[in-house]
């Protein structure tokens, strides 16, 4: 009875333990969530929608590596439909009902604030990709904003109506509500400080006023006033575009400068929304200054590369609103690869706060498309927008940029600079008035692809359109000795509507290392860069000319080189892509500076870069056809040596041919190396090579073991090592091209 009884016990163990791993199993493989929470529906459902792009296309490249830890991560979408109450409501339910480890939103500070009450109490950690007023993060440890707020907002919108556009009166039109009102009294305030004149301050409740009438009423009095000066506008997209259509439609000629809501891609479409079918929504836009969080012509590579994967996706540009949430869901996925997988739901959220927290200076940033992004103790991010242009309805980065200082140690005659006009002081900082060049480059074809010298010769045009006179001779191409200016002479250079203009055609022989370890299954890179040697990142920025690239029309690089055949002649490679960008350079030095010589500060000059990279690929199967042909018989050859008896004169004739097929296979090996630069390290093909000389080895030993076999009449061992030999030489061979296969495809 015992044994039965300890029998059972044991088997309910058993049954037990393998309940429990099933359980451990399934919820390791449990996905990660996090919510989205914006206007899904109603007037700002287009809004809400670029949110939830932004977010979805981060999380699907996490998702195709494979997850978190092995994770899928899960979005779960939830509407709030700009409606206090309901933000609330869904706030609480992603708290309390959902498995939810974050949430990204809201899209208005209004209601970001009412969510933020319910994270804060419940312990889930938030972050805004929008909601700039300062009171949605500040005295809030779990609520994050990836973009500046509006105090840092208004407070440059204002310098730069003064020290850029030169106004000396301005009119403010801003939306009543936490938004607005922040922007609206950050730009008051700092207007005054310099002496900027405010003519009007007018405030609209979108969901209480009579939008229209209020509108008229404002245009009324603009057109009373013949010198109106310059107007400030801090209202939501859709009131924005109503006032900028009226603006226009009443010949008012106004400076207009915006709020970050400008600067979404739902403001030009709104503008567009009130007009007829005959009306370009470009000549409402045209002129329109605004900050905004992303203008891709002056993004770096990851941005570019966001850009176009938007694009594929979608089909449509992605506006700021879409890029800062990409940022938001990246900050996020990033902190979740350290949080503790089998931790109670309650502290996984905790420890994603405390994660999100550490990512407080420089060096702990979270590099996104929208810059490198860190908090300060409010967990707001500090970094000011840039000012954006709408040149008809395409926003491109304006013509000069309000850049800090953040080592003054560095600049020597402060005064003369300000004096000059390059700098502005403002509330004990400085700012460069940063001066910005369009810069276009079109390629006309890429021949002579030299992998032995590392080299190519690009044919292509090139263009600069800025502001301020520029001395083309200091531009610096890395890795070419093209030279511009005075002493070149341009294909055209103008000046229209203040704005220089030169373009140049280039012919020349550019350096690249080559990259052979994957030989000749490589990709390769091909590279344009250059800088100007004189001016640092402060002074001058480089911004990819996106409407004279025709960026903007859906165009690429790619797709006009290949429609034109400029890779012609090049069949060795296949062209891949094209990426046209700009970056940041770093050389550290103090230049002598005496300020510098004991600085605790970053002495690091930056400077801007411009780039154009074109990705190749090698025609692998062309290379295979010419190359290997040879080694194909080789194997044929080899593996019919395996078949010659070992007795007698044949025994001589299978040594003599093993040796000779070792011998061609070094010879070979040989010609493949001076195909190639002096490296110092192995490609693929050398491992291809080291193969085939084991294999004809294993071959040559094996014929001399079977003669000796035979010699000593051991007729077993013989045929085990002649039938061996036979069917161990075609399993190598199928092993070697699987692996190949597998790690090349």
């Amino acid at each position: 009875m015992y044994t039965y009884f300890s029998f059972y016990i044991k088997v309910a163990i058993a049954c037990l333990t393998i309940l429990i791993s099933i359980s451990s199993v399934a919820q390791a493989q449990e996905p990660l969530r996090i919510a989205v929470i914006g206007p899904m529906s109603g007037k700002d459902k287009k809004s809400g929608n670029a949110m939830v792009n932004g977010v979805r296309l981060q999380v699907q490249n996490i998702n195709d590596k494979g997850g978190i830890r092995g994770r899928e991560v899960v979005v779960e979408v939830y509407d709030n439909k700009h409606d206090k109450k309901l933000a609330r409501k869904q706030a609480r339910r992603i708290a309390d009902e959902s498995r939810c480890l974050a949430v990204i939103g809201h899209y208005y500070s209004s209601l970001s604030l009412q969510g933020g009450e319910i994270y804060q109490d419940r312990g889930i950690p938030a972050v805004t990709g929008s909601a700039a007023a300062p009171d949605v993060t500040e005295g809030n440890p779990w609520y994050f904003r990836v973009v500046s707020d509006n105090r840092l907002q208004g407070k440059l919108s204002a310098l730069y109506m003064s020290g850029v556009l030169n106004q000396s009166d301005v009119n403010i039109v801003y939306e009543d509500d936490a938004y607005g009102r922040t922007l609206m009294q950050s730009f008051r305030s700092a207007a005054r400080e310099l002496d900027l004149n405010i003519k009007n301050n007018w405030g609209i409740n979108s969901l209480e006023d009579n939008v229209s009438q209020k509108l008229d009423r404002i245009i009324e009095q603009l057109q009373k006033d013949k010198d109106s000066g310059g107007m400030y506008v801090a209202l939501l997209d859709k009131e924005a575009a109503d006032l900028v259509r009226r603006l226009q439609k009443s010949n008012l000629d106004i400076p207009v400068l915006g709020g970050d809501s400008l600067g979404l891609g739902t403001f030009p479409k709104e503008v567009a929304s009130g007009l007829s079918d005959s009306e370009d929504a470009g000549d409402y836009t045209n002129g329109i200054y605004t900050t905004t969080y992303f203008i891709r012509d002056i993004a770096n590579r990851k941005a570019q590369q966001f850009s176009r994967d938007f694009i594929h996706e979608h089909d449509q540009e992605p506006d700021a609103l879409s890029a800062s949430n990409y940022d938001a869901a990246g900050l996020v996925l990033q902190a979740l690869e350290r949080v503790d997988p089998d931790a109670e739901l309650s502290s996984q959220r905790r420890q994603l706060r405390d994660i999100l927290q550490g990512y407080s200076n420089p060096d702990k940033s979270y590099t996104g498309v929208t810059g490198h992004i860190y908090f300060d103790a409010q967990g707001n991010a500090d970094n000011p927008s840039p000012f954006g242009l709408y040149v008809r309805d395409n926003l491109v980065s304006a013509p000069v940029q309000l850049t800090p200082v953040l080592n003054p140690d560095q600049l020597l005659d402060v005064d003369k600079h300000i004096q000059k006009g390059n700098l502005l002081s403002f509330q004990d900082d400085l700012f460069y008035k940063t001066d910005v060049v369009y810069t276009g480059l079109d390629i006309n074809e890429i021949v002579h692809i030299d992998q032995k010298n590392e080299s190519f010769i690009a044919d292509f045009y090139i263009w600069f359109r800025h502001v301020n006179p520029l001395d083309y001779s200091k531009i610096e191409f890395f890795n070419s000795d093209v030279q511009l200016g005075e002493n070149v002479d341009p294909m055209r250079a103008t000046t229209v509507d203040d704005m220089h203009y030169r373009a140049y055609r280039v012919k020349s022989e550019f350096q690249e290392p080559f990259q052979f370890h994957n030989y000749p299954f490589d990709e390769q890179t091909l590279r344009i860069r250059f800088r100007h040697k004189e001016l640092n990142r402060e002074r001058l920025i480089f911004v990819a000319d996106d409407i004279g690239m025709q960026r903007h029309k859906g165009s690429s690089l790619l797709s006009r080189l290949q429609q034109h055949s400029g890779f012609q002649g090049e069949n060795k490679w296949q062209l891949q892509d094209i990426l046209a960008y700009s970056d940041i350079g770093v050389a550290d030095s103090t230049l002598g500076n005496p300020r510098l010589f004991h600085s605790d500060a970053d002495t690091g000059i930056t400077y801007s870069r411009f780039n154009v990279m074109a990705k190749i690929e090698r025609n692998a199967a062309s290379y295979i056809f010419k190359n290997m042909v040879p080694l194909f018989f080789i194997f044929i050859l080899g593996y019919a040596m395996t078949f010659i008896v070992p007795e007698g004169p044949p025994f001589a004739a299978r040594l003599n041919l093993g040796v000779i097929l070792l011998l061609t296979t070094v010879s070979l090996s040989l010609m493949t190396a001076d195909q190639l630069p002096n490296i110092g390290y192995l490609v693929s093909i050398d491992y291809v090579y080291f193969f085939v000389y084991m294999w004809l080895l294993i071959g040559i030993m094996v014929t001399i073991a079977v003669r000796t076999a035979f010699y000593y009449k051991n007729e077993r061992l013989y045929r085990v090592l002649e039938w061996g030999i036979r069917a161990l030489q075609p399993v190598l061979l199928f092993m070697m091209l699987g692996y190949l296969i597998w790690i090349y495809g």
